[in-house]
């Protein structure tokens, strides 16, 4: 059953031509490693993977950053759960999501057993940091949208858009990532995928932070 989800975003002066953003999916995803356990939640547009949201806490508060890559620009709120929903309130915004990683050597292989599906590698640079290499092994899942670049991922969405570039080579159907498994040994695997209709309203008069 589709799920209405209300957020209401505070701000001081309702203007008409304020800056709208749809959600359709809630996405949470477990990573699971020797050390720790965490919960990664998303609410995704499933036709613009270049915006979405992610949730952290800072102590005992829940925020929420807002990230609108078309745009090139972030909002960040302060998340207060009730009953009859989630209030989002406004804090700031900042500009420059800038791409400080470069991606190559990516090289993605079908795998022929029943666990995982694909294994892909690559090297990757930040500014500033020596060259690094990564492996995993992922397993894909038929779904009513495309949400494979919608994985939760510490890296911009140009650079996700290189890393999985070919395997959209490889597979033209709607697919989601169901599981993934890391060469340090960590797996991140979905828990729940939620249908929901989320809107949230930008003040028109936004707070940018340096």
């Amino acid at each position: 059953m589709k799920k209405l989800l209300t957020v209401f975003v505070l701000f001081s002066i309702f203007l008409v031509f304020a800056q709208k953003y749809q959600f359709d999916y809630k996405l949470t995803y477990k990573s699971i490693s020797k050390e720790r356990e965490n919960t990664f939640t998303q609410f995704v547009n499933s036709k613009n993977p270049n915006i979405y949201v992610f949730f952290f806490k800072n102590q005992n508060d829940v925020y929420a950053r807002l990230l609108d890559y078309d745009r090139n620009i972030g909002h960040t709120f302060h998340v207060i759960h009730k009953n009859e929903g989630s209030e989002f309130i406004y804090l700031d915004s900042n500009k420059s999501l800038a791409v400080d990683c470069i991606i190559k050597n990516v090289i993605t292989e079908k795998l022929q057993n029943d666990e995982y599906d694909y294994i892909i590698s690559f090297d990757y640079k930040y500014n500033y940091s020596p060259k690094k290499k990564m492996i995993f092994k992922m397993k894909l899942k038929n779904f009513e949208s495309n949400l494979v670049l919608n994985y939760p991922m510490d890296f911009h969405i140009k650079s996700k858009k290189e890393i999985f570039s070919k395997l959209f080579d490889l597979e033209k159907g709607n697919y989601f990532v169901d599981k993934v498994m890391y060469n340090s040994s960590s797996l991140k695997e979905s828990s729940e995928i939620e249908k929901i209709n989320l809107k949230i309203v930008l003040p028109n008069q936004l707070n940018f932070t340096k």
